[in-house]
Formats: C-alpha cells, structure tokens, sequence
C-alpha cells in the first residue's frame, strides 16, 4: 500500500520552494519565496532586503489564492484558518518582537502579534484558534526569555492556543496529568480536537473539544508525527528511525505496541523528507517532489490488523 502519490508543483521562474504544510482543511500549503534561502542560511548570509515570500494551497489539483508578503524571518510556520486567511509566524523570537503576522487571502496584512520563541508546531483549528507547540528552548527560554528580569517563555507551558489576535485562550499544564512537556515532539490538530506526543516521558496526549487531557504512555522515544483514528494510533519516527511507521492501540492503561512493520509503505531513505505531517487520521509526507497521503486505517488493513 504506497498510497497516492502527487507530483507537486514547481516553482515559477525566479521563485524557490521553502517548506511546506498541511493546512486544517487538508490541503498543502505551500511555501516560496524570491530568494534560495537554503542556501543563503547554509553560507551564512543575511536575507535580502526586499525579499518576498508566497503561499498557496494545493489540493492535489489546483492552486489556491496566492497570498504574497516580505519574508522576515528565516523559519516560518504557517496554516490556514477557515477563512482561508492566514497564520505565518517565525519559529525564533527574541523579546519585544512580534513574530507572527495574520494575512488575509491575498497577503494583505490583517495583524501582527508575538507567539513566543522555540515554536516546534503551528496549526489551526475550525474555530481559528492557533495552537503552537514548543520545543525546550521555547519552553524554558532564550533570546531574553527567561532570563533574571526578563519575562516568562511565552511557550512555557510546552502547548498553548491562541485566538486569530494572539491572545491566549488555553495552556496545558502538568498539575492536572503531572506530566511535564519539555519539548513537544508532535501535533495533531484535528478539528477542535488536539493530539500531541513529547518529550521526556513521550505519551501521547488527546486534549478534547472541553480541553481535559488524558495521556497514554507510549514505549516509543522521538517520533515527531502522530495521527489517531479511534483506538489506532500511528507515530513516524523515533531516535535512529527518521521514517519509521509504528502502530499501537489506545488502551485503558497505555498504548500498546501493534507492529513496526508495514507491508507495502516504504519511504526513500536517501533523500530525507521535505515534511512528515499527520491532520486528521492521516499521515503526508512529501518526498522528492511527490505527496503522499495514508490514513490510519490504511495502514492497518496493509498490516492485517483490526480495527
């Protein structure tokens, strides 16, 4: 089972791929901008001044509206919200300033707004909530943050939502599982329900539409993506395993191993993945110019589990 594959398209004369997402509708958002800024951060060079930026989203067949605005910051994230504006934030922020940026469909500047500094994961709800997962840097400071006098890391609390103005509505916190996130390894942002895995302890962590927590304990260290669907669960990754699939189930007590071998999904292990991401119960992955997209379910009739 290798799933559908799509060949993505190129870039225009001029423009160069940065990265890409999947937005909270499904599709691809995908990332350009007017200058190769692999390698200019590879030569350690600044960014031109009067670089550009552009987003669309790709469905597979067709383009979206293309959004186009200054690129400001070297490792952007970005979603769309159900109203096909925009979220684009710098995953670095020192204190005082404002790394992201609400842009209408066309990349017309609606807001600007601080997001904090370390941002691992960035997605949108169907409310337009933002919920931002940090890694340790973001989580216990940097760049001024959390420093004597200085003010607390905005990601703190390792996950967090905002409104579509930045203000926010929802923090986790430990004292109710009494487990710490120090690095949020992954997101999952389905709907108005949230699934994330992190690190030390490396649960996977369902915050549900009333935003209570309940974790499964997992045996698998460092994955960085995760989709549900049911009592299915399915993490890629994990220390010395960058494209590895491991299936386990949901249980009363924990997560239990099902099988770290799939028949039929195989990945390209020489050229590295531009992107690993689940939404929803299925996993995208884009590799060497192609999106690929399997489901959970997918995955386990290939492997011959039940669900």
């Amino acid at each position: 089972m290798q799933g559908l594959s799509i060949p993505l398209p190129s870039p225009e004369n001029g423009w160069f791929d940065i990265s890409q997402a999947v937005t909270q509708a499904g599709a691809l958002a995908m990332l350009q901008a007017d200058c190769d800024v692999a390698a200019l951060f590879r030569a350690r060079k600044p960014l031109p001044a009067g670089a550009r930026a552009r987003l669309f989203s790709f469905d597979g067949k067709a383009r979206g509206k293309t959004a186009e605005f200054a690129l400001e910051d070297w490792f952007l994230l970005v979603d769309q919200f159900p109203d096909d504006s925009w979220i684009v934030a710098g995953a670095r922020c020192p204190v005082g300033h404002d790394n992201a940026r609400h842009l209408a469909a066309d990349g017309t500047l609606i807001g600007r707004f601080c997001l904090g500094d370390g941002i691992q994961h960035l997605q949108c709800d169907t409310d337009g909530g933002i919920w931002c997962g940090y890694f340790d840097e973001g989580v216990y400071g940097n760049l001024g943050w959390g420093n004597a006098g200085g003010p607390e890391p905005i990601g703190a609390p390792g996950l967090r939502r905002f409104d579509c103005q930045g203000r926010p509505s929802w923090s986790y916190s430990w004292e109710g599982t009494g487990s710490v996130i120090d690095d949020c390894y992954a997101l999952n942002v389905s709907g108005n329900q949230v699934w994330a895995y992190y690190y030390s302890d490396f649960p996977i962590m369902r915050i549900d539409e009333t935003r209570q927590c309940r974790q499964w304990q997992t045996p698998i260290h460092g994955a960085g993506a995760v989709a549900v669907d049911g009592s299915l669960a399915m993490l890629v990754g994990g220390y010395g395993k960058a494209t590895d699939l491991v299936l386990l189930r949901l249980g009363t007590d924990g997560a239990e191993v099902l099988t770290e071998e799939i028949a039929g999904i195989a990945f390209d292990r020489e050229n590295a993945p531009s992107l690993f991401q689940a939404r929803h119960d299925t996993m995208h992955v884009v590799q060497a110019g192609q999106w690929r997209r399997f489901s959970v379910a997918q995955a386990a009739e290939a492997a011959g589990i039940v669900p």
